[in-house]
C-alpha cells in the first residue's frame, strides 16, 4: 500500500498510458458469432485508440536457494500430510512432458508406486499424488501423502525417498538448489536420490492435540534441490 499512496496522479495516468493500450492488450469474443461482422464491430469501436509505449518486460532473476527449506503449519486437521516438493522447469519446456510422465509412475493413479506402497502394502497412508506443476517462469515437482491415524510422517517419507531413489535411470532435469535455471540438471536416479534422497527428509515434525485427542500437524516440506 506504501507505493499506492505515494503515487501521484500524473503516475496513475501514465501507468495507465503506459500499459492500458491496444498493443498490450488481448480482445476475446466468444459465441456464435460472425467473425468479419464482429471484427468490422470491434474497428468501428476500438480502431481510432492508438498505440502506447512499446512495453518491455523485465527478466525475471533464475531462481535459488542455498539450502532445503523446511516448514511445519499445525491446524485442527484429522490427520498429518507431508509435502515434497523440487524446483523443476517451466511449462512446455523440453522436459515438462518427462516430468509429467515421472510423476504419472510414482503416483498416478492406484497402480503407481507409492500408491502401492503406501497405500496398499503397507497400508500407512490414505492418499498419495504426484505432479509436474510447469508455469510461465518455472515449475515444480510436488508428492503429498496423508497418513493413516497412528503412522507418523517420518515413515511415509521414508518410503518416498526409497521410490524417488528408484525412478528410472535417466531422470529429467532436477534444477539444484544453487544453480541457475539451466544449469547443474541431474540427469540419473543416482543424481535425484542425491538431490531428493534423505538428507531432503524433514528432521523433526511436531504435534499438537485437539480436544478429541487426534494428531492435528499438517507437515509441509519444500525442498529445492
Amino acid at each position: 500500500m506504501a507505493d499506492l499512496d505515494a503515487a501521484s496522479l500524473a503516475d496513475v495516468k501514465q501507468f495507465f498510458k503506459t500499459y492500458y493500450t491496444p498493443n498490450n492488450a488481448t480482445l476475446v469474443i466468444g459465441g456464435d458469432i460472425d467473425p468479419a461482422a464482429a471484427r468490422r464491430l470491434v474497428e468501428r469501436y476500438f480502431g481510432d485508440v492508438p498505440r502506447g509505449p512499446e512495453v518491455k518486460r523485465a527478466t525475471p532473476p533464475a531462481f535459488s536457494l542455498s539450502n532445503d527449506v523446511y516448514g511445519t503449519l499445525e491446524d485442527r486437521v484429522q490427520l498429518p500430510r507431508v509435502y515434497n516438493t523440487w524446483h523443476t522447469v517451466r511449462a512446455f519446456s523440453p522436459d515438462d512432458a518427462s516430468l509429467s510422465a515421472l510423476t504419472q509412475i510414482l503416483a498416478g493413479g492406484k497402480t503407481s508406486r507409492l500408491y502401492k506402497r503406501l497405500v496398499y502394502e503397507l497400508q500407512i497412508a490414505n492418499q498419495v499424488v504426484a505432479f509436474q506443476d510447469g508455469g510461465r517462469l518455472d515449475g515444480k515437482v510436488e508428492i503429498f501423502a496423508t497418513a493413516k491415524p497412528g503412522h507418523p510422517l517420518d515413515e511415509l517419507q521414508k518410503v518416498i525417498d526409497e521410490e524417488v531413489r528408484r525412478s528410472p535411470s535417466r531422470v529429467p532435469p532436477i534444477v539444484s538448489s544453487s544453480a541457475s535455471r539451466t544449469a547443474a540438471r541431474p540427469t540419473s536416479s543416482a543424481a535425484w536420490s542425491a538431490s531428493a534422497g534423505s538428507a531432503a527428509r524433514p528432521t523433526s515434525s511436531t504435534t499438537t492435540t485437539t480436544s478429541s485427542g487426534r494428531p492435528t500437524t499438517f507437515s509441509r516440506t519444500w525442498i529445492a534441490r
